[in-house]
């Protein structure tokens, strides 16, 4: 496999429970590999346990939102497997995880951006962000909105310099107020700006945004845990 390849993905989904889990059986992940989870809850301010990522870490920092959105990481080693507990307040819990092939270093991130809360067509990130630090890096991509029906909107463009194309790695859906999520990712290939537009053709709330995770040129990444805070949103 080569550097950004999609090794195993997972999702989970509860209508108003406390927990959700997804876990990425089959593969234990290199020391070098990297374990995403991206997340969205109806609960505010609620607790998180990410096991496989960081033990008891809070992925929420909105005490008033009534949604928030996370991607949460971490570099693997060779014996974990990811596995994924997040907990809310009996809301609607939506989970994807996923693990990509390294090497990447031990403290990967590069860029992060988010847009801001919106019923625009489409959801847009900036690029206002810098270009990125070197050029190959993997980027995380989430979008996260409300539809009773449409889930259809899964498709990111990417309209930084960096070009390419982004592929959508999963949507999942929520019950109840109907929460999607989706979970993108791209091997970017050159140094440059980055950003991202989501169709909304139904205007529904929501916001999108990614982080970039840096390959470890040198080989001697891996094996030791990290986290990024990556506020995303509140669409209640």
């Amino acid at each position: 496999m080569a550097f950004g390849d999609k090794k195993t993905e997972d999702t989970g989904i509860t209508d108003h429970a406390a927990t959700v889990t997804a876990t990425c059986t089959g593969y234990s992940p290199a020391a070098t590999d990297l374990m995403v989870g991206t997340y969205f809850t109806g609960a505010a301010n609620g607790a998180a346990d990410t096991t496989g990522f960081a033990s008891a870490v809070s992925v929420f920092l909105s005490a008033t939102a009534t949604d928030d959105g996370h991607i949460f990481w971490k570099v693997g080693t060779d014996t974990e497997l990811v596995c994924s507990d997040d907990s809310g307040s009996m809301e609607e819990q939506v989970l994807v995880a996923a693990i990509f092939e390294g090497p990447f270093k031990t403290a990967p991130i590069d860029l992060t951006d988010t847009g801001v809360k919106e019923t625009s067509d489409p959801f847009t990130t900036g690029t206002a962000v810098g270009n990125t630090a070197q050029a190959s890096e993997l980027m995380i991509a989430i979008g996260v909105y409300r539809h009773g029906t449409n889930n259809s909107q899964v498709t990111f463009t990417q309209t930084g310099d960096v070009g390419g194309t982004v592929s959508s790695l999963t949507t999942t859906e929520g019950l109840g107020s109907y929460k999607h999520v989706v979970f993108g990712f791209q091997v970017l290939t050159g140094v440059g700006t980055v950003g991202l537009t989501l169709p909304n053709s139904n205007n529904n709330t929501g916001r999108i945004g990614f982080a970039t995770f840096m390959e470890d040129a040198g080989g001697g990444g891996g094996g030791s845990t990290h986290h990024i805070h990556l506020p995303l949103l509140g669409v209640g």
